[in-house]
């Protein structure tokens, strides 16, 4: 209920989808708001974060609807400003309301409070049980979005519960097929249940489609320590040793592998 920011891209079709009912901030008919409106909203999504919030207020915005994939910079105001609420989120897209007025009852319903999914960590270390009930509630309101299931893989990697990690890892890669951290994440989960040729083709998968570098990288360190228990493998392992060091030159736990291979 109220007015709704969204991306230009997206206003046309919101307004077109909701039939009217969604007040829409902005859409693409752009030379029809003037200059003052447009540099404001340019400032809410893209620019200074520190107006973000008072540009809401001045505007009456009641929710944001924006992608996450999108270098947005108020994501992080509305995240601790302690008046948004994130209620929605999915592969492409968040959803935060305005918590008191007339969208008090929506973030009161349906808020998330221990998962942000724009954020790394992503999730509240103190609140690990309450965020794996957040992640579990988003897939059954987004089930085709891999990122629910995927964050789920992981979380339950981290607290050492394997075969529920598997099976999300397995679920976002159902959806997303060439979703390079769950190839990782299972190789991870194959080499700590004694897997060692299950983990290396989850790695070497990983390698292969070389997508964001520090996976990539992360890929490369878990073969070449892998490969290290092998003598007969060990020249192999320095090599992808030395590659997981050149994507991330900072990386010591690399370099220490890259010491230890070479004596």
């Amino acid at each position: 209920t109220g007015r709704l920011l969204t991306h230009d891209t997206w206003g046309g079709y919101t307004g077109w989808a909701t039939d009217g009912r969604v007040k829409v901030f902005i859409d693409g008919r752009l030379p029809a708001y003037g200059g003052t409106l447009f540099q404001d909203y340019l400032r809410i999504v893209w620019g200074d974060a520190e107006a973000c919030l008072p540009l809401l207020r001045q505007y009456q915005i009641e929710g944001l609807l924006l992608s996450p994939k999108s270098d947005v910079r108020c994501f992080r105001q509305l995240w601790t400003s302690g008046d948004w609420t994130l209620v929605y989120w999915d592969d492409v897209s968040q959803l935060y309301v305005r918590n008191e007025g007339c969208n008090r009852e929506l973030a009161t319903r349906f808020g998330f409070y221990a998962v942000d999914p724009k954020q790394q960590p992503y999730f509240d270390a103190q609140q690990c049980e309450l965020a794996l009930t957040e992640i579990r509630r988003a897939q059954t309101m987004t089930p085709d979005s891999a990122q629910p299931f995927f964050f789920e893989g992981d979380l339950c990697l981290r607290l050492g519960r394997l075969e529920e990690s598997r099976r999300a890892f397995t679920a976002a890669l159902g959806l997303a097929p060439e979703h390079t951290p769950a190839h990782l994440g299972l190789g991870m989960i194959a080499r700590t249940s004694g897997q060692p040729d299950e983990a290396e083709r989850c790695f070497r998968r990983v390698i292969a489609l070389r997508d964001d570098p520090a996976t990539y990288a992360l890929a490369c360190y878990q073969l070449a320590s892998m490969l290290a228990v092998d003598p007969a493998r060990r020249p192999e392992g320095l090599r992808w040793a030395r590659e997981a060091a050149r994507t991330l030159p900072d990386w010591a736990e690399a370099k220490k592998l890259i010491t230890d291979l070479e004596r």
